[in-house]
């Protein structure tokens, strides 16, 4: 009996070792990962077509922008304004045109009608949207014209000075912010 135990123990020892392996080696791969273009192919062409249809030398046109990039709560406490920013970096729009403090001066759509809560918080910054469809893009003159005849007030209004200078809120101290890094790890890749 103990000639037939040997081989079979054996074989066990061997099938444990492989399954180890297999699970260490599973967990230790390597990410792999590739880059892709950041627009589909009629994103591309749109945004060249805009880019070339600017009224302004100066404009420029940036994609896939969340709106927590250009839009900032005012008069909230530190709580709110930063639950608001979370829902703000959430929300995004196809296409934003700046002028050249990069201030914006009109979101665009493309295929897509903004939600509900993009509408009004672009409504609510004072900033404008376009939308077309890629089954009837607008032509150039189309398009510098509407740019034009929507000027934002958020671009338009040139500001005294900077206004992130000397930014003090009522009642805001260093314990109103939270410790965002607490409990944090960084990820192993």
């Amino acid at each position: 009996m103990s000639d037939f135990l040997l081989p079979v123990a054996v074989v066990l020892i061997l099938l444990l070792a492989v399954g180890f392996s297999i699970l260490f080696l599973r967990g230790r791969q390597k990410l792999r990962l590739n880059g892709r273009p950041v627009l589909n192919p009629v994103q591309t062409s749109f945004f060249h077509t805009l880019r070339q249809a600017l009224p302004d030398p100066d404009h420029t046109v940036l994609a896939g922008m969340p709106l927590s990039q250009f839009i900032e709560p005012q008069g909230l406490s530190a709580k709110r304004s930063e639950q608001l920013l979370r829902q703000l970096d959430q929300q995004t729009t196809d296409f934003l045109i700046c002028d050249a403090q990069l201030r914006p001066v009109v979101c665009v759509s493309l295929d897509s009608e903004p939600d509900k809560a993009t509408r009004e918080s672009l409504t609510a910054a004072r900033i404008p949207l376009l939308g077309w469809r890629s089954t009837a893009l607008p032509t150039h003159q189309e398009i510098a014209s509407a740019i034009k005849n929507l000027r934002s007030p958020v671009a338009a209004a040139r500001p005294e000075r900077d206004p992130t200078i000397n930014r003090v809120e009522p009642g805001l101290g260093e314990a109103d912010f939270p410790d965002l890094d607490r409990g944090r790890q960084e990820p192993r890749l």
